[in-house]
């Protein structure tokens, strides 16, 4: 991501944070909170909301080797099962549908095909099982604009939203790079154990809230890189989770 990008994502974060000083605290079920309260914001208990879940996403990772240009990428056809543990702050309400709160959020992945052209001639690329694997975990944490769109019986509340986040990302096993995604079995495989953090990347995400549960629909996209490698990770997932 060049500087200009870079620029502009601090821009806007700099807009939404600056909308926090006359919006009125909410916590994250929606119910307000006097000014009086406003230091029990540090209590988790009492408004900070933690969700752990389990849900299933599909992650691709497209790697470049910096030494050579080589390149790998990866992804699962059917998705992969994941663990995520979902972190929200109280809520900066704007109006009485549109609001900022700040989300952080860890989960994990694991990935065991790679990208290699169709063996039939004007076809996509397929995903097929060469014996690499990798695998980690992705973490990110940011300020998030979301607007409620329905509340109703089943579902308490239904809201979008989008943020500008800073990611982290851990991630080891094997790959085979190649000039030009053919790869098979018989190639040599290149060891992983990388570390990328500190990367702005963009997410989004559909809720539904109901007493305790919550149902997300979300994407992510980030593109970054270290010494070893430059990559781009995209993943959409859908998770259940249970709130405290």
């Amino acid at each position: 991501m060049n500087i200009f990008v870079q620029r502009q994502i601090c821009c806007v974060i700099g807009v939404m944070l600056s909308l926090l000083i006359p919006c009125q605290l909410v916590n994250a079920e929606g119910s307000e909170t006097s000014l009086k309260d406003t230091l029990k914001i540090f209590n988790p208990f009492n408004y900070w909301k933690v969700t752990p879940g389990v849900g299933l996403h599909f992650v691709s990772i497209d790697l470049t080797r910096k030494s050579d240009g080589y390149i790998a990428n990866l992804s699962e056809e059917h998705g992969d099962q994941y663990f995520s543990l979902d972190v929200e702050s109280p809520a900066w309400m704007i109006t009485d549908r549109y609001g900022l709160s700040f989300r952080s959020q860890t989960k994990t992945f694991h990935i065991a095909e790679q990208e290699v052209p169709h063996t039939d001639l004007g076809k996509d690329n397929k995903n097929v099982n060469i014996g690499t694997s990798v695998k980690g975990f992705l973490s990110y944490s940011g300020p998030t604009f979301f607007w409620t769109l329905k509340e109703g019986s089943f579902t308490r509340m239904e809201r979008g939203g989008i943020g500008v986040v800073y990611w982290d990302a851990h991630f080891s096993g094997d790959v085979i790079f190649t000039k030009d995604l053919q790869a098979s079995k018989e190639m040599q495989k290149t060891k992983l154990d990388s570390v990328i953090d500190g990367s702005l990347g963009i997410i989004y995400y559909y809720q539904w809230h109901g007493q305790r549960w919550m149902l997300e629909l979300a994407g992510s996209l980030i593109e970054t890189s270290n010494q070893d490698y430059s990559m781009t990770l995209q993943s959409t997932n859908l998770v259940f989770g249970y709130s405290f």
